[in-house]
This record gives structure tokens, C-alpha cells and sequence, in this order.
């Protein structure tokens, strides 16, 4: 993602463990991630990504971070539905 900014628009980062840089590319503003954690995903890396939303605000971005019950892993079928719906939702809208 970092080394060719401009040829996306937005992104779906499942359990993060690393994070995209911002550099001073101004093509990065109206992108927009989405991050999906399970609650038992580190805590770590939650705390990294609620940061990175912070200032990928700054720099125009939306980013958007589910939790969800269970641990890195979904296994229960009717969280893993509401995760693909949410991620569906992300992807068909523009706001």
C-alpha cells in the first residue's frame, strides 16, 4: 500500500499486526480502511490501530475498527455473518 499510494482507495486489514505509513503523500486523503479484530486479537495491536485512526484522520482518511466477540479466530457462524456484512457494507458505500 505504501509504495503505490494512488492506486488504491481503500482497505480491509483482518487482525492487524502491521499498519501502512502515511509518508507525506497527499493522495492518501478520501482513502479508507476498515480493521476487524476479534476481542482475544492483541491488545497491542488494537491500541496501534485505534492510533493510526487518529492520524489518518488527520491526513483526511476514514477508518472505521470492529470488534468482535471471540478470539483471533471466529468461529461462531452468526458473528462471521456479521462481520462479511460489515465488510460488504463498507465496500458499497461511499461516506
Amino acid at each position: 500500500m505504501n509504495d503505490h499510494a494512488s492506486l488504491w482507495r481503500g482497505a480491509i486489514i483482518s487482525a492487524a499486526v502491521a499498519f501502512p505509513e502515511f509518508g507525506l503523500d497527499a493522495s492518501l486523503a478520501n482513502n479508507r480502511i476498515l480493521f476487524s479484530f476479534g476481542e482475544g486479537d492483541s491488545v497491542n495491536n488494537q491500541l496501534r490501530a485505534e492510533n493510526f485512526a487518529q492520524t489518518a484522520c488527520t491526513r483526511l482518511m476514514t477508518t472505521r475498527i470492529l470488534y468482535w466477540p471471540g478470539g483471533h479466530v471466529l468461529f461462531d457462524l452468526g458473528t462471521i455473518k456479521q462481520k462479511y456484512r460489515a465488510i460488504a457494507q463498507f465496500i458499497l458505500t461511499d461516506n
